[in-house]
């Protein structure tokens, strides 16, 4: 897996130090392995906003502890918000039910074309037929 470089800088565009990129580089990549089906983007954006947080804070404990357990609480709250906004659906009928699409309209549409592919097969006397 290639790793995604992140650009870990403070308020003032200048280099974090290198225990806090250690840090939050090890936290995005764990982040990334643990959780394959959220966007890279979204989770480096994270783990940029978490370096820059980060930088602000006087942490007395472990730097790393804290950007592995800072991902993961904003992983897991996206994840918990993201299931609650989904939809979930079933098929064809259903999305168009949901979405408030009118059954007769499309079908006024098929019977059209079918005509229309029916008529193409006649000869030139039975086209001028009335329906």
């Amino acid at each position: 897996m290639k790793r995604q470089r992140l650009h870990l800088v403070d308020e003032n565009n200048d280099p974090l130090s290198p225990a806090i990129q250690s840090a939050v580089e090890a936290a995005h990549y764990w982040a990334v392995r643990e959780f394959p089906r959220i966007d890279p983007a979204l989770l480096a954006n994270w783990a940029e906003r978490l370096a820059k947080s980060i930088a602000n804070k006087n942490l007395r404990g472990s730097v790393r502890r804290y950007a592995h357990t800072a991902m993961h609480e904003t992983v897991r709250r996206w994840l918990k918000t993201k299931r609650a906004s989904e939809l979930a659906v079933g098929l064809d009928r259903e999305l168009e039910r949901i979405a408030g699409i009118n059954e007769g309209f499309h079908g006024e549409v098929d019977r059209a074309i079918l005509f229309e592919q029916l008529k193409s097969t006649l000869r030139g006397r039975d086209r001028t037929a009335p329906l």
